[in-house]
């Protein structure tokens, strides 16, 4: 079987689970590029935590409780300036939360989690994580497809047939009249979430030559903090 590609959200170097992502105290030869000299910490390619959000909390600060690829709960504890004021409108249970560049953290009461603060690369998705495989799976099996997604006429791209979905580049259609029907029975939906697959797909993952989404990095562990370039708010 051939590797998977590294923005195929099945690959578990581009997207792993807790426990599989680099720590907040060290380097990780995968994931982190340290200057010797400075001590800064820079990444050496990109990656990503997907999880679906289990339950909220609210006290104090928000805290999301999250499941892993792998099946593992655990605790994301909100720590920015606002304790997550503004990220809970966006965060319900059974949505999709993305953390890009997310780091493993040991909390003082022994729970191991992620610790967001301000400057995080975040974004909630307003379905499950099963809905969004699927969608997946079924963008990468649909390369090289030559059926109409609606009718199931075979025809060829790229020579007046099969044209794909403008938005997702995922379904395929054989005519205006099968564009609409299919739009009506459910595309409608399925565009959203193919849309978001077709995103991840189009980055190259292994090469880091600048952040996919503004994001402060940690400090070295001694010497002033690096800027903040952004603090990125949550969206659907």
């Amino acid at each position: 079987m051939p590797p998977l590609p590294s923005s195929n959200l099945r690959d578990s170097e581009t997207f792993p689970g807790l426990f599989s992502l680099p720590g907040d105290r060290g380097v990780e030869d995968l994931y982190h590029i340290e200057d010797p000299r400075t001590g800064t910490i820079s990444p050496r390619r990109h990656w990503c935590l997907i999880a679906e959000i289990t339950t909220l909390s609210k006290f104090l600060r928000l805290s999301i409780y999250a499941k892993d690829r792998d099946g593992k709960e655990f605790p994301i504890h909100v720590h920015t300036s606002d304790r997550g004021v503004g990220m809970s409108k966006y965060c319900q249970e059974g949505h999709t939360i993305i953390l890009m560049y997310a780091e493993r953290h040991n909390f003082a009461d022994g729970t191991v989690g992620i610790r967001l603060e301000d400057g995080a690369s975040v974004k909630v998705l307003p379905y499950s994580v099963a809905t969004l495989m699927a969608a997946n799976d079924r963008y990468f099996e649909a390369e090289g497809k030559t059926v109409c997604d609606c009718c199931g006429a075979g025809q060829t791209k790229g020579t007046g047939g099969l044209k794909n979905c403008a938005r997702c580049k995922v379904t395929s259609y054989c005519s205006k009249k099968c564009q609409s029907e299919a739009w009506n029975k459910g595309h409608k939906e399925d565009c959203k979430v193919l849309t978001q697959i077709h995103d991840f797909a189009s980055k190259d993952w292994e090469l880091f030559q600048g952040w996919f989404e503004p994001h402060t990095m940690r400090p070295p562990p001694s010497g002033p903090a690096m800027q903040v370039l952004h603090s990125l708010p949550v969206f659907d």
